[in-house]
C-alpha cells in the first residue's frame, strides 16, 4: 500500500511539471489550469488587490512593440499603431519584427498549439 501511493505521488508530481514544461508563458505569467482543466498563463498576482487582465493562451508568440523614428511618438488608431509627429504619419520601423511575429501566429494557428490539456 505504501509502495503504492508514492508511485502516485511520484507520478502526480511528474505530471506538474511535464505540463508547466508544455506550456510557455510570457515574463510576469504564470501556467493555471482552469475549472475545466485546460491550461493557460495568468498574470502573477503582486498583491491582493492588483488587477489581472485576460488569460492567454500557453506558448502564444508575443507582439512586438511598435519602434519609432526620432522625432515620431507611437499612437495607436483603429487601423493599427503607427508613428506620428505634428505632420505626417509614418510606420514602425521594425517592420521585420512585425512579420516574423504575423508568421509565429500563423504557425501558432495552424499547429493547434493554444490548447496544452
Amino acid at each position: 500500500m505504501k509502495k503504492v501511493t508514492i508511485l502516485c505521488f511520484y507520478m502526480l508530481i511528474m505530471k506538474c511539471l511535464t505540463m508547466s514544461n508544455r506550456c510557455k508563458c510570457w515574463p510576469g505569467y504564470k501556467p493555471r489550469r482552469t475549472e475545466l482543466g485546460v491550461l493557460e498563463c495568468r498574470k502573477i498576482h503582486v498583491n491582493a488587490y492588483s488587477f489581472s487582465p485576460r488569460p492567454i493562451p500557453c506558448n502564444y508568440p508575443r507582439k512586438p512593440v511598435c519602434a519609432c523614428r526620432s522625432g515620431f511618438i507611437r499612437v495607436t488608431l483603429a487601423d493599427g499603431t503607427s508613428c506620428m509627429n505634428r505632420y505626417q504619419k509614418s510606420a514602425c520601423i521594425n517592420a521585420d519584427d512585425f512579420k516574423k511575429y504575423l508568421n509565429e501566429l500563423r504557425s501558432y494557428i495552424k499547429a493547434k498549439r493554444y490548447r496544452v490539456d
